[in-house]
């Protein structure tokens, strides 16, 4: 409940900041938020002294971008954004390290994209679009527990997407997308297993809007 106000507060701050001028496509910069349901995938380790079995549970993603329209310059349609991110979920199972293991834990992703997408023009106030980008991402496995170290990794990361966004005002769109990241290397336990790589699927509500 907590996590749902949160999201929902969030976005009734972007829609205020959305006036009846802001621009939904075409030449111009452009602000875009987002937020939505992650799932990440679940965690498996082993090593000399380290056991790892977790199951990820929902959690949650939020993303906000800053974005140009490249109608005019390139093609009808493109458009490029640079995009900063945050991913959290909880993961329930064994986190053993030597003696100590934890029931409970969370796992995050910082990230920082860059993205191409393309929208289409299907003569209405719909544009679906699909496009995805590469970049950065740092990740984290932190038990609930303070007795057992936490595991990080970071490095290059990519995603892809699709999507569709709908005009709310002459210049102004929301909508609606799912996203899989491959947030790369999760890290290497203290005692030895290699964590493997943190990948995530989501669906995302989006607010677009104009910053000309």
């Amino acid at each position: 409940m907590r996590l749902k106000s949160m999201l929902l507060a969030s976005a009734a701050v972007a829609v205020g900041l959305v006036t009846a001028e802001a621009a939904q496509a075409g030449d111009g910069l452009y602000g875009t938020f987002s937020g939505g349901m992650n799932w990440s995938k679940d965690v498996h380790a082993a090593g000399p002294t380290t056991k790892v079995d977790l199951s990820s549970e929902s959690g949650f993603v939020v993303n906000v971008a800053l974005g140009y329209h490249l109608d005019g310059m390139i093609t009808p349609g493109l458009r490029v954004e640079l995009e900063g991110g945050y991913r959290h979920n909880d993961a329930k199972g064994n986190y053993t390290i030597s003696a100590t293991s934890s029931a409970s834990n969370d796992l995050s992703t910082w990230s920082v994209m860059g993205d191409v997408w393309y929208d289409f023009n299907i003569g209405s106030s719909l544009r679906p679009y699909f496009g995805g980008g590469v970049g950065w991402a740092r990740n984290k496995v932190v038990p609930k527990i303070t007795t057992a170290p936490s595991v990080e990794g970071e490095g290059f990361a990519w995603q892809a997407g699709f999507g569709m966004n709908v005009a709310i005002s002459p210049n102004a769109s929301v909508g609606l997308g799912y996203r899989y990241m491959d947030a790369g290397d999760e890290g290497t336990g203290p005692a030895g297993g290699d964590f493997g790589r943190m990948t995530h699927q989501s669906v995302e509500f989006n607010i677009n809007f104009n910053l000309n």
